[in-house]
């Protein structure tokens, strides 16, 4: 009977071993994937600063920088949509949602509240 108790112990401990050691894994995969996807994201972005185009690092990007962007790039800031046309986001980053979201610009969004 003892060496039965010391069987299914021996058993349980190797189990959460197992289980801890998957844990471990499968969380340095993700870390891995997101720096990986940190390295391919756009480091410099188009402003327009006191009305002057100007490259700079996204981490310099301050309120009311108006930042240019072209299809397929990722928009390093929250913001409003001032101009464009047929803008659609994956929003899946921030929001956790793969669905992809059109944007409104301001224009429309304030004809949309004045109804």
């Amino acid at each position: 009977m003892a060496g039965s108790r010391v069987l299914l112990l021996s058993l349980l401990l190797v189990a959460i071993l197992i289980i801890v050691l998957i844990g471990l894994l499968n969380n340095w995969q993700k870390e891995q994937q997101f720096k990986v996807l940190n390295e391919k994201r756009e480091e410099h972005v188009i402003i327009i600063c006191d009305g002057k185009e100007q490259m700079i690092i996204i981490h310099s990007i301050v309120l009311g920088d108006v930042v240019l962007f072209e299809p397929g790039e990722i928009v390093p800031c929250d913001g409003i949509f001032l101009l464009g046309h047929n803008v659609w986001c994956d929003e899946s980053g921030a929001m956790g949602k793969s669905d992809m979201f059109e944007k409104l610009s301001y224009h429309k969004c304030i004809a949309l509240g004045e109804r």
